[in-house]
Order: structure tokens, then C-alpha cells, then sequence
């Protein structure tokens, strides 16, 4: 259903037509693989996937990137570049908040940006890694990636939330290396092509 009402707009951002969808609904997992074209592989190392160059229509993630070490990061985008075909696009959806405060409200959304690299490899789970990367680390790794950034949107910080961030120490990582809007943004949901 999603699908069907952002149609109109995924076309006019990706700037081109894409496949017609069946009338019907579609109930099970192997008619919605097959309506999307989708070819399930997994286990599979993002960053050496072994498909063919220029053989992927569409890559996405939600809420995965920032779970992803900066260093395997740029080889899975380069990964990405190398099988996107040259119409092809990928879409990630990248939630940027300390995902300790989901569950601890005695933390805020930026607490993560108080600690050292020191501290916070002691503190980072293992289970739920988080980076830390900020809205220019993101465009940097795109850019060295050699994706074109066609279409983004950013959740800013409410200003409750940007009141609560400009009272905290950050880290010297992160302390005046970007503008407070764009360290404090929630999301980014980014659009890229070759």
C-alpha cells in the first residue's frame, strides 16, 4: 500500500518509471519477492557480495548504516557503487541519535557525544554498535564512495532538543565540527546514484 501512494513521488526523485505493480494484494512473501524482482541472499558480506558490476536496481537500509564501523562502512558503499546500475539508486534512512536513550530516559539523544573514543569503545555494545558519525561524515564517506547525493531530507532537532545539546560537553571529536543543527539532527534519509 506505501508503495502504491509514494509511487508518484519515488519517480519524480529517482527520475525514472519503475516496474507496474499487480492489482491484487499480495499476501505472501514469495509473490511480493518476485512483484519487486528481490532475490534474497543471506548470510551475505555487504562489502564483498560477489554479484555481477552494475546489476542492482536498488539498494536500501533503515536504521542500519549508523550500526556499521566508519571503516566497513566505505567499503560497503563502494560495494554499493560498484553493483548499482547506472540508473539504479540507493535509499537509507540513518537515525543519528544515541539509541541508549530509547530505553534510558535519564540520558539524552546525544549523550554518545560526550565520551572520548576511549571511553565510548568501552562503553559501545557490541550487539547494538553504534558509530557516531555526523551529517559531513556521511557526505564524506558518500562522496569518497563516488555516490552523487540526488535527494535528502533531514529531521531536525526540535528546539527543546537543540537546547538540551547546546548544554552538554561534548567530546573534542566533535566539539565545533559542525554547525549544532546539523550534529544535533535526528535523521538523515538519503537518496544516492553513481
Amino acid at each position: 500500500q506505501k508503495f502504491l501512494l509514494w509511487r508518484e513521488q519515488c519517480e519524480v526523485v529517482t527520475g525514472r518509471i519503475l516496474r507496474p505493480m499487480p492489482s491484487s494484494l499480495l499476501e505472501h512473501p514469495e509473490e511480493i519477492l518476485t512483484a519487486f524482482g528481490i532475490h534474497y541472499l543471506a548470510p551475505l558480506d555487504a562489502a564483498t557480495t560477489r554479484l555481477p558490476d552494475s546489476s542492482i536496481d536498488f539498494i536500501s537500509t533503515n536504521s542500519t548504516l549508523e550500526h556499521i564501523p566508519a571503516e566497513s562502512l566505505a567499503r560497503i558503499l563502494g560495494e554499493s557503487k560498484r553493483i548499482l546500475r547506472d540508473d539504479g539508486i540507493a535509499c537509507h534512512l540513518i537515525d543519528r541519535k544515541d539509541h541508549f536513550s530509547y530505553f534510558d530516559q535519564s540520558i539524552t539523544k546525544y549523550n554518545f557525544l560526550t565520551y572520548p573514543d576511549s571511553i565510548w569503545g568501552l562503553v559501545n555494545s557490541s550487539i547494538a554498535y553504534q558509530n557516531r558519525l555526523r551529517y559531513s561524515d556521511y557526505h564524506r564517506l558518500f562522496k569518497d564512495a563516488g555516490l552523487q547525493l540526488i535527494d535528502e531530507e533531514i529531521e531536525w532537532a526540535p528546539e527543546e532538543d537543540l537546547r538540551a545539546f547546546r548544554h552538554l560537553k561534548l567530546t573534542r571529536r566533535f566539539a565545533g565540527t559542525d554547525s549544532d543543527e546539523h550534529l544535533a539532527a535526528h535523521i538523515l534519509r538519503v537518496v544516492l546514484k553513481k
